[in-house]
């Protein structure tokens, strides 16, 4: 599978974090903004490419040796926002991805099972909580839930 890496896209910071295959985190990079809404779809893929770049580089890894990376992506609240990211994360062409709002992975990465609640105070405020049933809620941002 190779490596796996795990990208966190702010509108303050975007942070990059890869493991190897035991799940081991080896490098953390912590690259610039990369908001599409700041700064428009090819600015922020251009970013996250360098950011990549940036995270592999050093080590000698190259794109094609990552099986499988997550982002967590600032912004993504509408449908229409799903749609526009996913075609921009298409573009940086890594072998296969997904992502979701960058506070469900808060959520799902403080937790083991994904049932909690997060609360988030940063550039932006969203909020998610998932019960015990998966039903999940969120609170602020742009939610049309």
């Amino acid at each position: 599978m190779g490596y796996l890496l795990g990208v966190d896209v702010g509108n303050t910071k975007t942070l990059y974090a890869l493991a190897n295959e035991d799940g081991a985190v080896i490098n953390v990079h912590y690259g610039k903004p990369a908001n599409f809404q700041s700064l428009g779809l090819a600015k922020s893929q251009e970013r996250i490419k360098d950011g990549i770049n940036e995270t592999l580089s050093p080590l000698g890894i190259p794109p094609y040796d990552v099986g499988f990376v997550y982002y967590g992506v600032a912004g993504a609240d509408r449908p229409k926002d799903f749609e526009l990211i996913r075609k921009m994360l298409n573009g940086i062409e890594m072998n296969k991805f997904e992502f979701h709002n960058d506070g469900w992975i808060a959520l799902k990465s403080g937790t083991i099972d994904g049932i909690g609640m997060v609360i988030t105070c940063g550039t932006g405020n969203t909020n998610f909580a998932c019960n015990s049933q998966r039903e999940w809620k969120r609170i602020g941002g742009l939610d049309i839930l």
